[in-house]
């Protein structure tokens, strides 16, 4: 729990600066260190990977010196806690189709919302121009779903890597919903802004991010394992 939470406040740390931002309404930057909660989740336990996100989240805020937003720290926790929750299950495959299912359906309604909405203005957090959220941000999070498809049938004989890159695009999807959702009783937005101008462009990146960095996570801590006779 420690471990995580350290590693992901150095690296939220070191990747939420205002070089990587990406067009939204509220401070979000590319983080390809949400990959730790999602991997520390499914390895070690959602209790570890709740630990791991929100504590890491909120020490990472406070070393941006971006203040800290409970709502969105406790949406880290729960991309960890979602991502360890296979460990709860004694067949991990047979849940996978009906969690890409439910992933999917979300992903789709937030497209819609987008498709339906792309001139909507966004009070951009780094700027003083606002402008619409861009198409790559709006449909980033197509890009992410599909490369969990991918790496969900191209490795389905690996149950382990299979599993954790599903549950962690579960994990994300509910988790940045959660804070986008929240925002709109706790700053205002309305479901539209928060929707398009706040969890598309948080939840599609780090989609793409737990697409690719997860598995190798999960193929490096197998080789750990496997060296150390476990």
């Amino acid at each position: 729990m420690a471990i995580g939470a350290a590693l992901y406040a150095v690296f939220s740390w070191l990747f939420n600066g205002t070089v990587f931002v990406v067009p939204s309404i509220s401070q979000v930057a590319l983080r390809p260190a949400i990959a730790i909660p999602m991997f520390f989740g499914y390895a070690f336990g959602p209790v570890v990977g709740f630990f791991s996100g929100a504590v890491g989240n909120i020490f990472g805020d406070a070393l941006t010196g971006f203040g800290l937003s409970p709502q969105w720290s406790i949406a880290n926790g729960l991309i960890g806690f979602i991502s360890g929750l296979p460990m709860l299950f004694a067949d991990k495959k047979k849940s996978l189709d009906f969690i890409l299912i439910i992933g999917s359906v979300l992903a789709a309604l937030a497209v819609v919302v987008y498709l339906f909405n792309r001139s909507a203005i966004n009070q951009l957090y780094y700027s003083d121009t606002p402008q619409p959220t861009s198409l790559l941000a709006g449909l980033s999070i197509v890009i992410g779903l599909v490369l969990v498809l991918i790496v969900r049938f191209a490795f389905g004989k690996n149950i382990d890597l299979a599993t954790a890159v599903t549950w962690a695009m579960l994990g994300n999807i509910l988790g940045i919903g959660f804070a986008a959702i929240s925002d709109i009783w706790i700053n205002g937005y309305s479901p539209t802004t928060a929707i398009v101008g706040e969890f598309l462009p948080a939840a599609g990146p780090n989609l793409i991010f737990a697409a690719i960095l997860v598995p190798l996570l999960v193929v490096a801590y197998a080789a750990v394992q496997k060296q150390s006779g476990r």
